[in-house]
């Protein structure tokens, strides 16, 4: 490497650099210059005079950004004229009298064509700054050893140097999820709405998200907008908006796009609505306060808008009702503000005519769409949640509306998903962006060999938080938008290019090999065993319900334990511990009208036999094995970037002894069942509890928040948690473990039986599954309901997370045996 001890930054303001990141680049240089000079210039003067100053030319770089002599003459008008929207060239020369020169240069406007007015509403000239020129000035940083990874956590190399060696991408950032910025996102400060100084406190990390974005070149980011009924009256209030139009303006001062997300009746998690009365019955006033609604929002500046169809995930008005609701809402915000607003399109094929999902396409050309999917499933693998069998016929949907060639087009996937799947478990999860890179390159193939060639806007990435390894699933699918390397045919070799970003980090050739490997390693491992189910050597099953990883390392809550009788699954279905105990009576107090999810020809004792053992067992030896490479190789990891890769290896460890756990419980289970109680198979799954409880301890005080913003259990009524999530945090369910007590219980309280449901529950299933207000206060009269479960006795549980975490562990130390109380967490 050739390491640089002077800089030399020209540019001018006429390049049209976004404002902040002049200033913020120079404060990264400087950082990285242990003992050097760092100067910026802006003409040919000046540089001249900093220049023939200096006596190490050799030890000196000159970045130009922008026109300037320097760059002028190595890149040309015709280069920078034949650039496509957003596009940047950069360009490296070794001078005769030593010194390195970096000349950047990019095209900010978008021109793909003739624009109609039904085309996606971007500037064709964006008037914060060139945003092809800020994200070569990012990728030249990443080419001198800077690493952009972490939103909050930008890498900072031990010196300045390169190696010898030789149109829309957003983040949807589920703020409806207790996350890092979903407070400051919906204008609260640590304390409240009345924080205002707590939440000014709290602009940097916007800045540093907003910084993050341009350098994995990304050119949007939106959120959900919330309104809660204790708040209501500051939710539409001249402050909140006024911190809005701040938040807009530091992303604007990147070059980032801003939206929100605004839905027109859906009352979900919180949901801020257009229209809160509105059934259908007077459309004109309805509409009148949609345009209302809107006009408030967009007093803060937003560059677009995306809305939500129905009123919850799984309740709807009429289709008729719908349609004009949603026309009202585009084509009012297209005609008056000249953006486009988005709508989501999602789950599940319902073989009903219409399914209401796909309502959108006939809804006015204005309204762009976002077809969906959940979970990391690829477009082409089985996906048994939310009643899917796959995501084919979001593919197709997909694909359609670019045949037809109507409207705006943007992919929409996840990256983590939060609730009881993943990062709470937790789990590292790599296989969420190769799976978003795997997508990315299935749809460009599918246009390629389309007869029509139209081409999708763009990604939108459904992110929901950044501990645990996450970070990387959102980096990686960033720029996979940015380049899914469709050249190159052999996918593993295409994905070693997106990993270069990361590996290249490491500190020898071998390093940066074993580092692709590894992660190529875990992303083919999940890919098998966790979503297929495909143990090694064998043949895929064709039906791969309950026979796949992932359904039993998930973690299993109150409502996932109904959702399951019931038949409304959001995650995939597994032999559940309390089914495999009971055998065929694990349901026998349901109501025979409720009951969905029982096939009394299973024989639960052959099924864990036959099809889980092996499937746990191959995956405890897997993912242990990689768990110990993750350690290894994060241990060579350089010091600027050792704690990246010590979150990969916490995150790692974490996986592998949620699976050896998972496994101890099942078998403790079935010797239970044949041979009676085994101490010791009990005793380990609690050992490998305690292990995963001294890793999270450990890595708390490294989360880039302060622990407690992300992991405490806020109580019923936190003044500084604006979602339904009315008790915990984001990493609440990973500092308790909580989901893993749950399994424990299951597998060793005696007589213990899905009788409890509620027991440890920590969710108002009503508040976050059909808002707020007065609709609340109706939905939980449902004694009927709860009874037909079979719970008379137990409905308050059900509705009401208990106070404190306190009165959760002592109904799990309560019925455990006394062996195995030690090891509980106090």
């Amino acid at each position: 490497m050739h390491v640089f001890n002077h800089i030399i930054v020209w540019t001018t303001e006429e390049d049209g650099l976004p404002s902040a990141v002049l200033p913020r680049i120079t404060t990264l240089l400087g950082q990285a210059l242990s003992d050097g000079t760092i100067s910026v210039v802006n003409s040919s003067e000046s540089f001249a005079l900093t220049f023939d100053n200096i006596v190490n030319k050799d030890k000196t770089l000159v970045l130009c950004i922008g026109t300037n002599e320097y760059t002028n003459a190595l890149i040309s008008r015709e280069t920078l004229e034949s650039l496509g929207s957003e596009s940047f060239h950069i360009r490296c020369q070794l001078k005769d009298d030593g010194s390195t020169v970096v000349g950047v240069n990019g095209r900010n406007s978008f021109e793909e064509g003739p624009r109609t007015e039904n085309s996606m509403k971007i500037q064709p000239l964006w008037s914060h700054g060139n945003r092809g020129l800020a994200y070569g000035v990012y990728a030249a940083l990443e080419e001198l050893g800077f690493a952009f990874l972490h939103p909050l956590a930008p890498s900072i190399p031990p010196a300045v140097g390169l190696r010898t060696l030789n149109k829309f991408r957003a983040i949807h950032y589920h703020t409806q999820h207790p996350l890092e910025l979903t407070p400051f996102l919906q204008g609260f400060g640590p304390k409240g709405v009345d924080d205002q100084i707590g939440w000014e406190s709290q602009i940097p990390e916007f800045a540093s998200f907003c910084e993050w974005l341009v350098a994995n070149k990304q050119n949007g980011v939106e959120w959900p907008l919330l309104e809660g009924s204790t708040w209501m009256d500051w939710a539409r209030s001249d402050v909140r908006i006024e911190r809005l139009k701040r938040i807009v303006d530091v992303g604007h001062s990147y070059g980032i796009m801003i939206g929100v997300d605004v839905p027109i009746a859906f009352a979900q998690q919180h949901s801020f609505r257009l229209t809160k009365t509105g059934n259908g019955d007077n459309l004109e006033a309805e509409v009148k306060e949609i345009q209302s609604s809107l006009d408030w929002v967009m007093r803060a500046g937003f560059d677009f808008l995306g809305t939500e169809s129905g009123t919850s995930e799984f309740t709807h008005t009429s289709p008729e009702t719908m349609i004009n609701w949603m026309n009202a809402a585009a084509d009012y915000v297209s005609e008056k503000y000249d953006i486009t607003m988005f709508i989501k399109v999602h789950y599940p094929r319902t073989g009903e005519d219409i399914n209401y999902n796909m309502l959108p396409h006939f809804a006015s050309p204005r309204l762009g769409v976002l077809p969906h999917t959940v979970e990391p499933y690829a477009l082409d693998d089985p996906a048994p949640t939310y009643g899917n069998k796959d995501f084919k016929y979001i593919r197709e949907y997909l694909n359609f509306e670019l045949e037809n060639g109507k409207r705006p087009v943007v992919f929409y996937p996840e990256t983590c998903y939060w609730v009881s799947v993943d990062i709470d478990v937790p789990h590292f999860m790599p296989i969420y962006f190769e799976r978003r890179f795997h997508d990315l390159r299935l749809l460009a193939s599918d246009e390629d060999n389309s007869t029509h060639k139209n081409r999708m806007d763009g990604q939108l990435i459904f992110a929901s938080g950044w501990e645990w390894g996450y970070w990387l699933n959102d980096a990686l699918a960033a720029r996979a938008a940015w380049n899914p390397f469709v050249e190159i045919k052999d996918e593993k070799e295409a994905l070693r290019m997106l990993l270069g970003p990361l590996s290249r980090h490491m500190s020898t050739e071998q390093d940066q090999k074993d580092a692709e490997d590894l992660i190529i390693d875990w992303t083919t491992a999940e890919h098998n065993l966790l979503l297929l189910g495909k143990l090694e050597g064998k043949e895929q099953y064709d039906d791969i319900s309950r026979k796949n990883g992932l359904g039993y390392i998930v973690g299993w809550d109150t409502w996932d334990d109904v959702s399951k009788i019931i038949g409304k699954l959001t995650q995939p279905d597994r032999l559940g511990l309390v089914e495999f105990k009971n055998g065929e009576n694990w349901v026998e107090h349901v109501a025979d009208a409720l009951i969905k999810h029982k096939d009394d020809d299973v024989n639960v004792d052959l099924e864990y036999a036959q099809y889980v053992k092996p499937l746990l067992l191959e995956m405890d030896r897997k993912f242990m094995d990689l768990s110990q490479r993750t350690v290894a190789l994060a241990a060579k990891a350089p010091a600027y970037t050792k704690d990246l890769w010590d979150d990969i290896a916490d995150a790692g460890r974490m996986t592998a002894l949620r699976i050896h756990q998972v496994l101890c419980l099942y078998e403790y289970v079935a010797e239970l069942k044949t041979k009676g109680s085994n101490i010791d198979l009990a005793i380990e799954a609690m050992e490998t509890l305690r292990t995963a409880q001294e890793i999270v301890k450990a890595r708390e005080p490294r989360y880039r928040v302060e622990a407690n913003r992300v992991a405490c259990w806020t109580g019923m009524d936190a003044p500084s948690q604006p979602t339904a999530c009315k008790c915990i945090q984001l990493l609440w369910t990973v500092r308790s473990l909580h989901f893993w007590w749950r399994d424990a219980a299951k597998a060793l309280v005696p007589g213990y039986s899905i009788k409890q449901p509620s027991f440890a529950n920590i969710i108002d299933p009503v508040a976050v599954g059909l808002g707020s207000g007065a609709m609340l206060e109706f939905a939980q009269d449902f004694t009927g309901f709860l009874s037909a479960l079979g719970y008379p006795d137990d409905i308050k549980g059900w509705i009401e997370p208990k106070k404190t975490p306190a009165t959760v562990f002592a109904m799990i130390q309560a019925g455990i045996p006394s062996v195995f109380r030690g090891f509980f967490r106090k």
